[in-house]
């Protein structure tokens, strides 16, 4: 997998800066689809839903504070449709809430990042799990005897 398609759902025109930022300079994404708040993100599963759209993302970017819908309840529709259910999500958020955080655990999120103040960090953070992600994402293609170690 050369590319990954990735939905970034975000309504912070400052944290949609950011994230751009950091897909552009780690070169890991294409293309970047973005849902800024709840009720786009509904609208976009519902046309994948009808195949008004083809291509599911490879992996979702979910805030937890968006207008409309939250991120957690839109994390519990998209787990709950069978054909989304499989799309690993990371949560993003400000707050670095316990009960919040197991919430989104709890609803099978697959990562948690609280933004950084600092978009470096954000940038940092954002590369890691795309790095990860990506490499998780290719294994299917590799031989899987090469990843046994033998002693």
């Amino acid at each position: 997998m050369d590319q990954l398609k990735v939905l970034l759902i975000e309504d912070n025109e400052g944290d949609i800066f950011l994230f751009k930022e950091a897909l552009e300079s780690w070169n890991m994404v294409n293309p970047l689809q973005i849902a800024r708040n709840g009720q786009e993100a509904m609208s976009y599963f519902n046309k994948l839903e009808t195949n008004q759209l083809t291509s599911k993302p490879d992996l979702i970017f979910l805030d937890i504070n968006l207008p409309f819908i939250n991120g957690i309840d839109l994390l519990k529709y998209i787990k709950f449709h069978q054909q989304f259910k499989n799309i690993p999500i990371v949560m993003l958020t400000s707050c670095d809430l316990e009960f919040e955080i197991n919430e989104t655990f709890k609803h099978y999120a697959c990562h948690y990042i609280v933004k950084p103040l600092n978009g470096t960090d954000f940038s940092n953070d954002i590369a890691q799990v795309l790095s990860k992600w990506k490499q998780i994402a290719d294994l299917p293609n590799v031989n899987p005897m090469n990843l046994v170690y033998h002693a």
